[in-house]
This record gives C-alpha cells, sequence and structure tokens, in this order.
C-alpha cells in the first residue's frame, strides 16, 4: 500500500536555503505479513529557483538515503542534511515501527526491517530514474543502514539501484551492551554520595543517559519521540544484549567516508580514546573506508564544522559517483 501527498509542513522543507526550491513527497508502505505500516518521505530538490539565470529543469545528482536516530524522526534526518538539496540531491528518510505514523511497536529488529523495506523502494526508484544512491547515518542508523547495503545486487551490470557510497557520522556498529553497564557502573559510583543520596540509581541513570545522548528528552516514559507504550520493551532490551547483526558483514566494494568527534560520549564506550580501536572496529566493516576524526563534541557544533562536514560529504559522493 503506498499513498502519496505534499507535506503540509514547513519544518521538512529545505526552501529556508536561499536558492533552494524543494517539493515534499510522503508515502507508506505496508509491511507484508504484518499489518504494520512505515511513513517515509523523499524530499526532492529543484534548483536554482526562478529567479536565477539557468536551467531549472537540471538532472538529480542522486538520492541520499538516510535511516533514523532511535527517539528521533524525519525532520531530524533533514534538517541534518538538508544543505544537499541546493546540490541537487534528492533525499529519502522515514520513521521506524512506533515513531511518527509508523505504526507497530519499536523493537531493534524491527528497525532492521523496515530499513531494509524502504531501502528496497529507493532501490526501485534508482532504477527506474536511473540516478544513483548514497547512504548516510549518524550513530545508530549506521547499523541498519549497512545492513540493508550487504544485499544490494547490481542488475546487468548497471550502477542503478545499488549504493555508491556511503557517508557515516559518530557511527557505531555494535551496542556494546557491556560496556554500557560498566561505564554506568563507573558513573554511579563516583556520583552517587554527593549527587544522587536519596533518589538513588532511577535518577542517576536518567542522568547518565542524558549525558549520553545530549539534546534527546529522556523521561521515565519516552525517550526522545519514542514513547514507552509504542515500544516492544523487554523484547528490545533482551534484543540489546545480543544485537550485532553486522559481526559477519564486510562491504568491500563501497566507498566509506567516516566523519567522528573524539569527544563523542557514546564512541567512548567502544574505544575511551576514540581513535585506532575505534577506526579498526569500523574498518573490519568497511574496508574501503577513509576516516575523517574531529576534535569535536557529539554536535559537532564548533564554528564553521558542520558547513565544512557537508562540504566533504558532498565532494565524496560526486567522487564515488564518478569511480
Amino acid at each position: 500500500m503506498k499513498t502519496r501527498r505534499r507535506a503540509d509542513s514547513a519544518s521538512l522543507n529545505p526552501g529556508g536555503h536561499k536558492g533552494v526550491v524543494s517539493s515534499v513527497d510522503r508515502r507508506f508502505e505496508l509491511i507484508q505479513g504484518s499489518g504494520r505500516v512505515v511513513e517515509w518521505i523523499r524530499i526532492r530538490s529543484r534548483t536554482p529557483n526562478k529567479y536565477q539565470n539557468a536551467d531549472t529543469n537540471r538532472r538529480c545528482r542522486g538520492l541520499v538515503f538516510i535511516p533514523p536516530l532511535i527517539g528521533g524522526d524525519t525532520v531530524q534526518q533533514i534538517r541534518l542534511f538538508r544543505t544537499l538539496c541546493r546540490n541537487r540531491f534528492d533525499l529519502v528518510t522515514f520513521n521506524y515501527a512506533g515513531h511518527g505514523r509508523s505504526t507497530g511497536r519499536f523493537s531493534l529488529n524491527r528497525s532492521l526491517e523496515d530499513t531494509r523495506r524502504i531501502f528496497d523502494r529507493v532501490r526501485e526508484i534508482s532504477a527506474k530514474e536511473q540516478i544513483p544512491i548514497y547512504g548516510a547515518a549518524a550513530c545508530y542508523a549506521a547499523i541498519p543502514l549497512i545492513d540493508s547495503c550487504k544485499s544490494s545486487p547490481s542488475e546487468s551490470g548497471s550502477t542503478f539501484g545499488t549504493i555508491s557510497g556511503i557517508v557515516l557520522i559518530n557511527a557505531i556498529f555494535d551496542l556494546a551492551p557491556f560496556s554500557f553497564l560498566r561505564s554506568f557502573g563507573n558513573y554511579y559510583r563516583t556520583r552517587r554520595s554527593i549527587h544522587y543520596p536519596r533518589k538513588g540509581v532511577m535518577e542517576a541513570f536518567q542522568r547518565f543517559m542524558e549525558t549520553l545522548f545530549p539534546g534527546v528528552g529522556i523521561g521515565i516514559g519516552h525517550f526522545g519521540r519514542l514513547k514507552r507504550k509504542q515500544t516492544r520493551l523487554l523484547k528490545t532490551v533482551a534484543e540489546s544484549m545480543v544485537f550485532n547483526p553486522l559481526e559477519q558483514v564486510r562491504i568491500n566494494d563501497i566507498p566509506v567516508l567516516c566523519v567522528y568527534a573524539k569527544q563523542d560520549p557514546i564512541l567512548q564506550l567502544h574505544d575511551p580514546a576514540v581513535g585506532e580501536q575505534y577506526e579498526r572496529r569500523i574498518q573490519r566493516v568497511c574496508p574501503n573506508i577513509r576516516f575523517f576524526p574531529v576534535n569535536a563534541d557529539h554536535f559537532m557544533a564548533e564554528f564553521g564544522l558542520r558547513t565544512r562536514i557537508i562540504g566533504m560529504v558532498q565532494e565524496f559522493f560526486n567522487r564515488s559517483r564518478s569511480t
């Protein structure tokens, strides 16, 4: 089941950037056998605008497939990468089960299932419109993106319908549950006597989560935009202890650019120094990779840094297409 309409939310429209005129296609994909529906959108770039003396029908350079974060939504992903629309890239993202208008309850395995299904649709669009696909993912979203790319066959030797290049930002390839528990234990022991003498473990855990996920609203009943009642909580917790879908995966032929912040607290769970050990974990899965470390925090908020990174992403996509 697929429906389509023009989105009326200004927050989804990258047209706030001067010279960008874009449209938003919102669709719903039925997951066969489960009755669930996944909401997904495509931001179509049309550049430049009517006031510029240039051809307004220039060809789209490619589809950028952007899986979401847990607790995030489509708006979050579009805001992060919307500058690419100025350079004639269309953006495709979606909501996991339990997020936005996607139905069903969230679990980690369902996030993989939803990503594979929408990536299949992106491949169909690529083959039909003869435009390349690129992938972009931050943090947890790198796992379902790489999982989807592992089965991206090329038909008749054509590059359309396959992924040409991937950009990872602060990517993680496993959840490191024991490192997480050990880190919380250290956090609690060093703070309980001063900060949590009465309320104890639950308050300390919430503060610890806020440290790991800055800017994400976290409470007893929700994680960002994901509400507890929309989550298969026990299943998700059980999955997290053994969840490692990339353990046997190797993406040998796809060029990858990995940008990471050395002060990101989530990456520090995997490698306290956020350096060689972290890079080895990523390179094991993606041998054809180039790293770009930055001395910044999770948000990479240093003046001009995000603009520089988006410029690198665009250059990388253009170079990946020509190779």
